[in-house]
């Protein structure tokens, strides 16, 4: 008999032994249990709706249908296998699991070291300290929302990230963007240029620095000025002056010096101030206008030709001009001797020979007929009746025959000349001063009238007025490599009263000594005379008692 309880007689109660097994002492339950070890041991599987508990797995029994592990009110689903701050996760077995790898403390997902070392996020792959895509040649896209920003911890303000040895992102103190400019302490490569403080160089050996605006662009100078010409200064700098300008049409140089000592070489060409010189030795200078050109020198003054004395003519060449300043000529070199410009023309001779067949014959140079001279054979021929000439061409009325010697001789024309010149002795006038200059070289026996005047080496000439006063005053001077002596006559004035004085001067081509004598003047004596070699010259000097001295000098010089 049971009891209320189910007891009987102190005994459990069981269903074919362990289909279904009351536990009286213990208070349990088995199904398919006669051990029960809890107060509901079933021993297979056991559905609670649509919840199905068989062994260690609970499914749920309906199609696709949910497994909802809902607590009451702040209750949780605890995990006794899990520590505080572990993240589930599922095994290999799909089992429940966690590890002290990987935390969450409701605010941060940690993941420590340890046998956890990876972690996928889409197509992002976190792995220990290192971010990548797992996709093939998937990029990695930091976006911020908004207007946020990727802030990057070890950071410095402005300092530009970049990648270091172990391709970590770092930055330095040297390289810095402050939103404007780039700021870099040290050198950038870039290609094969380098910058390296204010310098800008090329890496490749030999290799050229080019800049190359886009377009219409230019290459732009601040520090330049407009107008202003480049050039290399003495720290090798490009640099500008005032003194250097081209206005695109015009190139200036003013108020500078140019090259060593003033003086700028093209080539074999040197321009130093107002001088152009060659610098190769023995170096001619060209003037060489282009096809039917010119050399064209404007103006109203006069050009200034080598000049110097006979003994001084260089080995000519022909075409070379010079003036011979003892002779007072311009002369010329024809190939073989030094010419005058300067007397009259010569008579010209013209000889041809008879064929029988020509009656006209070219002459050297224009003529007429009352200025020229025809014979045939020595026979003189009468003009306009045996002969005419029109310009160069020489006209016989009769034929010559073959085997006539024709000889025409041109006259000169009468020339306006202001001298005479053999290229040793010139004669010379000037309407300007009303003077005549005689200059002799040479032992030359002149007579004038009746009396015979000998001169011998060396020139008369007068030298123009100079004032002197108490100070000592160069009156004359005279190359010792020229000269060897000189005579003056030297008068001097100082209102009412007069001085005049002759003086011989000679030297050694070191030491010039000179002696005064003849002197005479009127109440007091105006001047003494001194001489010395100064700057390659002789010097003849005078040096006044008093200011306010005129002098004029007659000299004569002595080769």
């Amino acid at each position: 008999m049971l009891k209320d309880n189910l007891v009987r007689q102190g005994v459990d109660l069981s269903f074919e032994t362990n289909l279904l097994y009351l536990d009286v002492n213990n208070l349990r339950v088995g199904i398919n249990q006669s051990v029960p070890t809890v107060l509901l041991d079933v021993n297979g599987t056991a559905k609670f709706g649509n919840v199905q508990i068989s062994t260690n797995t609970i499914s749920s029994s309906n199609t696709n249908g949910n497994l909802t592990l809902s607590p009451n009110g702040t209750g949780n689903v605890l995990l006794n296998t899990a520590s505080a701050n572990s993240v589930v996760y599922a095994g290999a077995n799909k089992e429940l699991l966690t590890s002290s790898n990987l935390t969450f403390d409701g605010t941060t997902v940690t993941i420590a070291t340890g046998n956890l070392t990876t972690l996928n996020a889409g197509n992002i792959q976190t792995s220990g300290n290192t971010i990548a895509s797992s996709n093939t040649n998937g990029n990695i896209n930091l976006s911020p929302n908004g207007t946020g920003n990727i802030i990057v911890i070890p950071a410095t303000a402005s300092r530009i990230f970049y990648s270091g040895t172990n391709k970590e992102l770092i930055t330095n103190a040297n390289l810095t963007f402050d939103g404007s400019t780039i700021v870099l302490t040290g050198s950038a490569n870039l290609s094969n240029i380098r910058i390296s403080g204010s310098t800008i160089s090329s890496t490749a050996t030999n290799s050229n620095i080019t800049l190359t605006p886009n377009g219409t662009g230019n290459v732009i100078v601040s520090t330049a000025t407009a107008a202003r010409v480049f050039y290399a200064g003495s720290s090798k700098e490009l640099t500008t002056s005032a003194n250097l300008t081209f206005d695109g049409t015009n190139l200036t140089v003013s108020g500078i010096t140019v090259g060593t000592g003033g003086t700028t070489s093209l080539g074999n060409i040197s321009i130093s101030g107002n001088t152009i010189s060659s610098t190769n030795t023995n170096g001619n200078i060209n003037i060489d206008p282009a096809g039917t050109g010119q050399v064209i020198i404007p103006g109203t003054n006069a050009v200034n030709v080598p000049n110097g004395t006979t003994v001084q003519r260089p080995t000519g060449t022909a075409g070379d001009i010079r003036v011979n300043t003892q002779a007072k000529t311009l002369e010329f070199f024809d190939g073989t001797n030094w010419n005058s410009l300067q007397g009259i023309s010569p008579v010209v001779t013209n000889s041809f020979s008879g064929d029988g067949v020509t009656s006209a014959f070219t002459l050297t140079q224009s003529s007429t007929t009352a200025g020229t001279i025809v014979s045939i054979n020595g026979v003189l021929q009468i003009p306009d009746t045996a002969y005419s000439i029109t310009g160069t061409t020489l006209t016989f009325l009769e034929t010559p025959l073959a085997g006539d010697v024709i000889d025409a001789r041109l006259l000169s024309t009468a020339m306006s000349f202001s001298s005479l010149s053999d290229n040793t002795t010139s004669v010379s006038v000037s309407d300007s001063t009303q003077t005549a200059n005689v200059t002799i070289h040479g032992n030359v026996v002149t007579s004038i009238g009746n009396a015979g005047i000998t001169f011998y080496q060396g020139t008369i000439s007068s030298v123009s007025s100079t004032s002197v006063g108490a100070a000592t005053v160069t009156i004359d001077s005279f190359s010792p490599t020229s000269f060897s002596a000189a005579k003056y006559i030297v008068h001097v004035s100082n209102g009412l009263n007069t001085q005049v004085a002759e003086v011989l001067l000679t030297h050694d081509g070191t030491t010039p000594k000179l002696t005064t004598y003849a002197v005479v003047f009127t109440n007091t004596q105006l001047m003494t005379f001194s001489t010395t070699i100064s700057g390659g010259n002789v010097l003849l000097q005078g040096t006044g008692v008093s200011a306010g001295n005129s002098v004029k000098v007659s000299r004569h010089l002595i080769i």
